[in-house]
């Protein structure tokens, strides 16, 4: 085992032999097993290639990057519990849920002590991090991107409304936008699918 695996495993360990009565029967709903044979299992299963492997591996490596956000020393003695977990679940997100947003996407690879760890990736640039965010966070940032999506929905709308011949007076009216700013949307899109079209003819060269 790595470095990095025995630091993992030994986070986990050290929340099991903190006594903490929320973190023990959580890891063995996880595993489907009793609270008292997780020990066994962690032992066990930590040399074992195998989805038991990768559940405890998720767990030691979200664990391991929340001790770098909690506050008041050792990160298990962070108030916490199966209420706040499953409130989580409950608000539309689960582990291995994955995000769309413009331009890349995230998942969820833990969600422990009211946190979130996800792990972010740019698919412009091919980039990725880890990132931890609190449900608050986490809700922001996919209402500023809903926000987005939606307005790019309504500017390719009143582009091809324009490509349709309709005028630029009735369109502002509608969406509550001066024709100075009907007109700049629609420039804005024409010059998109224009460089759009010859980075796809580039591509077939």
């Amino acid at each position: 085992m790595d470095g990095l695996g025995e630091t993992l495993k030994a986070t986990i360990d050290d929340n099991l032999v903190a006594g903490n009565d929320v973190f023990r029967p959580a890891l063995a709903d996880l595993l489907a097993a009793e609270p008292h044979e997780v020990d066994g299992m962690l032992n066990g299963k930590w040399a074992t290639p195998d989805e038991d492997f990768l559940k405890l591996y998720a767990v030691g490596l979200t664990k391991f990057l929340l001790s770098f956000y909690a506050a008041g020393g050792r990160f298990y003695s962070r108030p916490t519990g199966r209420e706040e977990h499953c409130a989580n679940l409950e608000g539309g997100v689960a582990l291995g849920d994955i995000i769309r947003f413009q331009g890349g996407h995230y998942d969820i690879r833990g969600i422990v002590d009211g946190r979130f760890v996800v792990r972010f990736r740019n698919e412009v640039t091919g980039k990725q991090d880890y990132r931890v965010w609190t449900a608050e966070e986490r809700e922001q940032f996919d209402a500023e991107n809903r926000k987005r999506a939606d307005r790019n929905d309504r500017n390719a709308e009143i582009y091809e409304r324009l490509l349709a011949e309709e005028t630029q007076t009735a369109l502002g009216a509608e969406f509550g936008l001066s024709p100075g700013r009907i007109r700049q949307i629609a420039a804005n899109r024409a010059h998109k699918e224009k460089r759009s079209t010859k980075t796809g003819a580039a591509g077939q060269t």
